[in-house]
Order: structure tokens, then C-alpha cells, then sequence
């Protein structure tokens, strides 16, 4: 479902103080160069050139010095991505996970690391995508938790790693199936209450997301946490149990049996999972028969593989991939198991 939400100018200047929080907690040398790569209107910053800005934003929003700003549309391929990373050579990116897993697969091996820190948003990142970033791009990724409508409300820690939620602009709640809240380490539903944006009140509100409660954080800082953002309800996996899962699918395996641009799997039915993969062409039945081997022994329970071939996936209005789709209709309302 598409939501419209309106906002105020109080509610913008928050985020935006949250994002200044966001680049302090990350320890970014501000006199450095920054790099963004988002889905924008056709036209704007298109590669080759993208756009660059004398300063990573207003004073009025950063009130030091910074280095450039530079800006890029994501409508260029991937590689053309990376040779614009490559020379303009930021110190940090900003892009979504899955952009950034797909940089993974198609950086040269042993390549120099141009970047620094990579900040995220937007999409889950899980374990794998962190030693993933580290081992091929050498750069540890810093994450932010937000939504269109709610805006920032957690972001990760910058002594350890879970998520402290931003308790001066928001009320984050993880409650269980019965509305009661989640205890330390259990998986919930998020709700969110916003304090700013008086256009468009939310009070409770579900985004649709789960997240797992965290405990008090070791780092000393008294914002409560969360340990996990689990991703949304379309990416949980139905088992044939019909018990419900976080799917835990190292992409990289796949990419050393037979490397593709990008890739999703979607579960099409309680027994069968499609992999959609971007490859210039088919894979051999040797290299389907191992891919679908690492699948299977990822998954609880016995599934049916099988494989498409596509040029390029269609993401929505903003821009986001998810690696995980279950297209199975689930009548029960049941939280799923880590």
C-alpha cells in the first residue's frame, strides 16, 4: 500500500539533526569527501558526470567546514556506478544495502579500497553484508533505521552493534502478536510515534517492519535499543511447517558458483522458491545444480529451485531491493522465528 504522508518544517529540521548524529556516531572526518548514490528524477545527476556540491550540506545543517558533496542517479548501471565512485574517490558512500552488495560482487578482486565507511539506509543489513563490505570494498557500513513516513528512529551504536533508538523525536515500541512488548532478544512488530510531524500525526503506528527489543546497550548511552531490524512481513519465509522464518541467504556463496549483477529470491509457493538471477546469460545445469545445493541447505525444509534470468529488476518509487519476497498469502498474523 502506497501512503501519503505530510509533514512540517519542525519535523524536517529534526531529521536532519538526526542525520548529523548519524555522520558523528559513523566517526566521519568531515573534512573528507562524501558520495551519494539514490534513485532520483531522470535528468538529475545523471552519470557520467552526476553532481558534485562545494560541502556535504548548508551551515545552517552542518555547522563546520566539510569537504565536496557528490550525487549520482542510480539509473546508470552498476558498473558505471563504480567507475563514478572510482574517480570522483569519496571517502564514504551513501546507498542502499543492496546497491552496496552489488559493488561487492562487481569490484575487481585485490582491487585498492577507495572508500572509507559506507552509510545506509533504508533496507535490512544483516551479517553478511558487513564482513561481505569489509572483505571486497574495505569499508565497515554504519546504518541508520528509517521510513518515509516515520523518518529516522534508530541508529546503530557507534561502540556496539545494535540499534539505539532516537528517543528525542520518536517513540519506538516492539510488541508481540497480543500488542505486549517484547521482551530483550524476542521478535516483534515495530510501532512508531513521531513528536514533530503535527501535519500527518502517527500514534502507534505500524511500518510494517519487525525488529528484535534490545537490552541496555554497553556502551553506556541511555537511548533503549533494538538488536535486529528483521526487515518487513513480505520478506518472511512460510514454511511448509507453517511456521514462519528469517531467511538466511549468503549471496556470496552463489557469486563464486556463478556470478551475477543482482538477485532475488521469492517464494511463489509453500513449497517452491524462484531465484531471479541479472546474468548477461543462462547458467550451466552444473552451476544451477551447485547454486541450488548451498540454497537448499540454507533453507528449513525441502523446497523446489528454480532459476530466472533477467536484465534488470524493476524497483519501486523509492528505489528499494529486497533480496527476499514470499508471495504466499499467510492468514495467520505470527511472528517468526530468528
Amino acid at each position: 500500500m502506497t501512503v501519503r504522508v505530510a509533514t512540517t518544517k519542525l519535523d524536517v529540521r529534526w531529521q536532519k539533526i538526526l542525520s548529523l548524529r548519524w555522520y558523528l556516531w559513523a566517526g566521519l572526518d568531515f573534512s573528507n569527501a562524501v558520495a551519494a548514490i539514490h534513485k532520483l528524477p531522470r535528468g538529475v545527476a545523471d552519470y557520467p558526470e552526476g553532481r558534485k556540491h562545494s560541502r556535504w550540506a548548508p551551515p545552517n545543517e552542518i555547522p563546520f567546514p566539510t569537504g565536496p558533496a557528490f550525487q549520482l542517479n542510480i539509473h546508470a548501471s552498476l558498473e558505471h556506478h563504480w567507475e563514478w565512485i572510482q574517480r570522483t574517490r569519496p571517502a564514504y558512500l551513501d546507498a542502499s544495502p543492496s546497491l552496496v552488495r552489488a559493488y561487492a560482487k562487481i569490484v575487481a578482486d585485490n582491487s585498492e579500497p577507495v572508500l572509507k565507511r559506507i552509510l545506509t539506509t533504508g533496507e535490512v543489513v544483516d551479517a553478511p553484508l558487513r564482513a561481505l563490505a569489509a572483505k571486497r570494498l574495505g569499508a565497515e557500513i554504519h546504518n541508520k533505521y528509517a521510513t518515509q513516513e516515520a523518518g529516522c528512529m534508530a541508529i546503530q551504536c557507534p561502540d556496539a552493534s545494535s540499534y539505539h533508538i532516537q528517543s528525542e523525536a520518536v517513540i519506538v515500541e516492539v510488541v508481540d502478536d497480543n500488542g505486549k512488548p517484547c521482551r530483550p532478544g524476542e521478535i516483534g512488530r515495530v510501532l512508531v510515534t513521531p513528536f514533530f510531524n503535527l501535519a500527518t500525526p502517527l500514534i502507534r503506528y505500524e511500518v510494517g517492519d519487525f525488529a528484535e527489543a534490545g537490552a541496555a546497550c554497553t556502551c553506556g548511552r541511555s537511548l533503549p535499543t533494538l538488536s535486529r531490524i528483521m526487515g518487513r512481513r513480505r520478506n518472511i519465509l512460510i514454511g511448509q511447517d507453517g511456521k514462519h522464518y528469517w531467511p538466511t541467504l549468503d549471496s556470496f556463496d552463489f557469486f563464486k558458483v556463478a556470478q551475477s549483477r543482482e538477485h532475488q529470491f521469492r517464494q511463489i509457493a509453500p513449497d517452491v522458491i524462484e531465484v531471479w538471477l541479472v546474468v548477461d546469460s543462462a547458467r550451466t545445469q552444473a552451476q544451477e545444480d551447485e547454486m541450488r545445493r548451498l540454497i537448499v541447505s540454507s533453507l528449513p525444509g525441502r523446497f523446489e529451485i528454480r532459476f530466472r534470468y533477467v536484465s534488470e529488476f524493476q524497483r519501486g518509487p523509492s528505489g528499494k531491493h529486497d533480496e527476499f519476497i514470499s508471495f504466499v498469502s499467510d492468514p495467520h498474523r505470527t511472528a517468526p522465528t530468528g
